[in-house]
């Protein structure tokens, strides 16, 4: 934006609070601060609105301060995918174009370790978790109720893996981050691998599958892994998979 518009602290705050339930959990330290100054609650909201996805859900009015400020938005929320230029004679960006004249493209996700950690899950912060690791945003009404919340994450993973999730289209002059045939690396794979590899004591197995999930794309983020695998050995351990006795994990035979 050549001139940008000024938006109230107030505005920030807001849009700063919704951005945090939408993508961090309660004591992520990439929260954001929303006791900070109006230009530093400004740079954060960017930087953060760089991680939202296209199936995440924001408010009108949140949408109106992110694109007041410029900060870098999904397709489906207004964005432009990075800047695409629009077509003079039409009217429309690339992205417009493509869907009135394509069909819509989708890739399904394996989410059965995922349905499966969310059906033994006792808390409603454990389904976030899972729900979060997935790409799928649970709406407010169902946080307040465990049985609710679990059902409609088990649902909506289901809906994932049948139904499938629409595959971003990449730009002819860039190189898409992956081939239209591969699936989402999650961090449920990345522990599966790690115990595959040999890794039995709890450390190892929660560093090697964090390296992993690095190694395919995702974020540096161990605490995380530490909490999927705390989940995932749980599960495997329930279904008789594997054994876990202290810090050491066998795999059953």
């Amino acid at each position: 934006m050549s001139e940008k518009e000024t938006v109230t602290r107030g505005e920030l705050v807001k849009a700063a609070k919704e951005l945090n339930d939408v993508l961090f959990e309660e004591d992520d330290k990439q929260r954001i601060d929303i006791k900070a100054n109006a230009k530093v609650l400004d740079q954060k909201i960017r930087e953060a609105s760089t991680l939202l996805a296209d199936d995440d859900e924001m408010s009108e009015e949140t949408l109106a301060t992110l694109k007041t400020i410029g900060a870098d938005l999904p397709e489906s929320m207004g964005g432009t995918a990075g800047g695409e230029e629009g077509n003079e004679e039409t009217g429309m960006t690339d992205a417009e174009e493509r869907e009135q004249g394509e069909p819509v493209e989708t890739e399904k996700i394996d989410t059965t370790a995922a349905v499966k950690s969310a059906k033994v899950a006792k808390k409603v912060a454990e389904l976030q978790a899972i729900a979060k690791e997935m790409g799928v945003r649970i709406a407010p009404p169902f946080l307040k109720d465990l049985k609710k919340c679990r059902d409609y994450v088990v649902e909506k993973l289901q809906k994932l893996a049948t139904e499938g999730r629409p595959v971003k289209m990449a730009n002819a002059t860039k190189t898409p981050k992956k081939s239209s045939g591969e699936k989402r690396y999650t961090r449920a794979q990345s522990l599966a691998d790690a115990i595959k590899a040999g890794n039995t004591a709890k450390a190892e197995i929660i560093s090697e599958s964090n390296r992993l999930f690095i190694e395919k794309g995702g974020k540096d983020n161990e605490k995380e892994a530490a909490w999927i695998c705390s989940q995932g050995l749980a599960v495997l351990a329930a279904y008789g998979v594997v054994t876990v006795e202290g810090n050491t994990v066998t795999i059953v035979e």
